[in-house]
């Protein structure tokens, strides 16, 4: 399903490149009808297809209209007030439109001549499209390499930024396509720049960890309220006629005061999180941070080019460009590893890079051979055969694939699993518990670079600690048998998420933050338990790591349970020995009493 919804947004990214590419090319024209909404708010009860002016030698001056006049094209006669409002014609073609003037009503044949921009703003604009492109697809990468909520808000961001890449606005791109994707497309428009702010915010409140602290989760759950409003309010805006009409100008107004909310809360929430960082880590929020200031700085930009008349009318186009924070977040992640990726992501993406082999070869398929060989159908054999042929090797190299994407971008975590694996292996030779326990602390705590863990041993109905590493000194010596986390472990024996639980002591540990709590299982009885914290980096454990943590504790189980059991059998022994000393000690009192009732 995360797949698909991916798919389906960049596919409308590129969509929405269409229209600006047809525009390029002269393919849209225009009449010189400048509306009076595009050049004050109109009045009540005044229709959103007035005319404010006209461009003298258009084709519209040369039919007669005059400002005042109501003209809309006959096609979309009827339609709503937003597709009347960014309708698109195409040039060279005679369409007829119709007027209304003191309320007569006529009909007039216009022909739209061609708009082309000049060499340097198709070069800006060029410009503009690849990199807005460019921005999507990062924002792609990153939700599918890293699938979280907090990437998944930095994507829809993405998206907002790849629409601003367009010189029209979002509704001259709907209107330009055909019927059927209107609705779909309106529906994505109000979603990606509704939500856009609040989901600025979200993806604040959760970077770099992926989790937000505590102590802003209701703001966040505040900031999905948020998200929903001005999705609506956004739409109920664009119906109201946009800035054209003053219903349309107030609601714009409000959702422009919930976006500079949002985008308040969104850098309120990162400054907590850079001030909390200290050293490494707020050396590698640096460049996020800038990328923040830089895309604030863009939207006010923005904002002063949609809201203040006197200003420059190229200030929209370079305000994009003044937005770096796709391109600092993608460094963060590369350079410094701020965000890391998912093996099942790299996969999902190697496969996906793969899926383009054959749509290439297909095409090449068609475009050297199909046109000949029409009449003998060869040409579809080919495209079959090259399927055939792609599948079969594409499952024969599929363990190949795997190890090439493990070994280009996850080394170091394989090396980490490999290592608690050959640890797994090593423990079960152990014959002293404080080996185990050392093994089952330093180990994780070394290879996946841990913030810090501890180990607790039940005696005597609760669970005591025996070993940590980076755990504060007294902090949560003992935990009850009846605690939540405990009950938890015992009635599920598996790996347990601490945030899942909503763990109480969890709150005395504030400056260690566990994550994650294992069982340790010795003869069907939870015997122990091993709590993770957070890594270093504030990454989350992943899957597979989660696997190798849990294969040495399973071994470190069965160390105890091989211990516990060499100890009761040198009990026994000793048993035994005592036994048999009591029973010779035994017989020697019965050979002396024998001796002294015979008078011997």
């Amino acid at each position: 399903m995360r797949v698909f919804a991916v798919v389906l947004s960049v596919l409308y990214a590129l969509a929405y490149g269409v229209p600006t590419v047809l525009s390029l090319t002269g393919h849209y024209g225009s009449t010189g009808i400048v509306k009076a909404g595009a050049i004050g708010t109109l009045s009540p009860n005044t229709d959103v297809n007035t005319v404010g002016s006209v461009k003298p030698g258009s084709p519209a001056a040369a039919a007669g209209i005059v400002p005042g006049d109501v003209v809309v094209r006959q096609q979309t006669e009827g339609a709503p007030a937003f597709e009347q409002l960014f309708d698109r014609a195409v040039a060279g073609r005679p369409q007829p439109y119709a007027v209304v003037r003191d309320g007569r009503h006529s009909v007039v044949m216009l022909t739209p001549r061609a708009l082309r921009p000049s060499d340097a703003e198709f070069a800006l604009i060029v410009a503009q499209l690849v990199r807005g492109f460019a921005i999507v697809l990062v924002g792609a990468l990153l939700v599918l390499l890293r699938p979280s909520i907090m990437t998944a808000a930095f994507y829809v961001l993405c998206l907002q930024f790849g629409e601003l890449a367009h010189p029209g606005g979002n509704l001259e791109l709907v209107n330009a396509l055909p019927p059927f994707w209107k609705p779909l497309f309106l529906v994505l428009t109000c979603f990606v720049t509704g939500a856009g702010p609040a989901v600025a915010a979200i993806f604040c409140i959760r970077f770099p960890s992926g989790e937000p602290l505590p102590s802003w989760r209701p703001i966040e759950k505040a900031m999905v309220a948020v998200a929903a409003f001005t999705i609506v309010d956004y739409f109920a805006a664009l119906a109201a006629g946009s800035t054209f009409t003053q219903l349309g100008s107030r609601l714009y107004g409000i959702f422009s005061v919930a976006s500079w909310l949002s985008y308040a809360v969104a850098t309120a929430a990162f400054l907590v999180r850079y001030l909390h960082a200290s050293g490494e880590d707020r050396d590698r929020l640096r460049w996020v941070a800038i990328g923040l200031g830089s895309f604030l700085l863009s939207y006010a930009l923005f904002w002063i080019s949609q809201n203040v008349a006197s200003a420059p009318v190229q200030l929209s186009t370079w305000a994009q460009f003044v937005n770096v924070l796709p391109l600092t977040v993608l460094y963060a992640v590369v350079r410094h590893r701020v965000i890391d990726v998912r093996l099942v992501g790299g996969r999902a993406l190697a496969y996906a890079a793969l899926s383009s082999v054959p749509v290439l070869a297909f095409k090449l398929i068609d475009a050297l051979i199909s046109r000949q060989l029409q009449q003998t159908k060869l040409a579809l054999v080919a495209e079959v055969v090259v399927a055939l042929g792609f599948g079969f090797w594409l499952n024969a190299s599929k363990r190949k694939i795997d190890d090439l994407i493990e070994w280009m971008f996850f080394h170091a975590r394989r090396i980490a699993e490999e290592r608690l694996r050959r640890v797994a292996r090593r423990v079960a030779h152990a014959t002293e518990r404080d080996v185990v326990d050392d093994m089952l602390v330093r180990e994780p705590f070394e290879a996946l670079q841990l913030s810090a863990i501890a180990l607790y041993r039940r005696v005597d109905g609760a669970y005591v600690q025996a070993a940590h590493c980076g755990w504060p000194d007294g902090a949560l010596a003992q935990v009850d048998g009846n605690d939540t986390l405990a009950l938890e472990l015992v009635a599920t024996r598996e790996p347990v998420p601490i945030d899942a639980i909503a763990w109480q002591a969890a709150r005395t540990l504030s400056a260690v933050r566990p994550s994650l709590a294992f069982p340790v299982i010795v003869r069907y009885e939870v015997a122990g338990m091993l709590l993770l914290a957070e890594k270093r980096d504030g990454e989350r454990i992943d899957g597979l790591e989660v696997a190798a943590v849990q294969s040495l504790v399973v071994a470190a189980g069965m160390a105890y349970d091989h211990l516990d059991a060499v100890d009761q059998e040198q009990v026994a022994d000793g048993l035994r020995r005592a036994l048999d000393a009591a029973r010779a000690e035994n017989e020697t009192l019965r050979e002396l009493l024998g001796r002294e009732a015979s008078g011997v």
